[in-house]
């Protein structure tokens, strides 16, 4: 048997410093700026890994080319090519 939960990012709470650990990891995925990323990576260990490695990534070229087109297939498969997404601010 395999149970599934659903997390809503737009429903956590924005108050609540002494929280679970999956509501720090919620925030860091919904996280929109460099400086909530960087202070939630000051309060948590294995987040602050998490960022470091976003950041390595995102500094690599040829590792956000490959996640550029790995994403740009996905959504032009999921679209029968109807479309391609892209973003513009590097994450």
């Amino acid at each position: 048997m395999m149970k599934i939960q659903i997390l809503e990012l737009q429903k956590l709470p924005k108050e609540a410093e002494a929280e679970a650990d999956i509501f720090h990891w919620m925030r860091f995925l919904g996280g929109k700026t460099r400086e909530e990323f960087e202070d939630m990576a000051k309060k948590d260990e294995y987040i602050g890994l998490a960022y470091e490695e976003l950041e390595r990534m995102s500094a690599d070229i040829q590792a956000k080319m490959e996640y550029e087109a790995r994403r740009s297939y996905e959504v032009s498969g999921s679209n029968c090519g109807r479309g391609r997404a892209s973003r513009s601010d590097g994450w």
